[in-house]
């Protein structure tokens, strides 16, 4: 039962999240830089908390290697945020929805490129 809930459950929350982000950037008129900055200010926020009370970040994460790692994923999950939320504002959602469907193949293909023993 769970093996089909679950997805479903993902299903109607991404939905309601495209809906909920459309009605923000169109009927309040906020723009999509103005709602990237808001949300990764949010994002910062909460990961700070999350830090605080659920542990700290051992010696190791402040390598050469991983903060090149973490800068990496941070530029490519800024450039995603950007290009979807300029989509969210300036078109239909059918027009960009493609770009949300083949977005899960496109993680696939690089977890696959990274992690092939996987």
């Amino acid at each position: 039962m769970t093996a089909f809930l679950f997805p479903l459950i993902s299903a109607v929350a991404h939905s309601a999240d495209v809906l909920i982000d459309r009605f923000i950037m169109t009927r309040q008129r906020l723009g999509h830089r103005q709602f990237t900055i808001v949300m990764f200010l949010g994002l910062y926020f909460w990961s700070a908390l999350a830090t605080v009370f659920l542990g700290g970040i051992e010696g190791p994460a402040f390598s050469q290697r991983y903060i090149l790692e973490l800068l990496t994923v941070i530029a490519i999950a800024s450039l995603y945020n950007m290009l979807y939320y300029q989509g969210i504002e300036k078109k239909h959602v059918e027009e960009f929805e493609p770009f949300l469907v083949y977005s899960p193949l496109a993680i696939i293909l690089v977890a696959a490129l990274v992690y092939p023993a996987e």
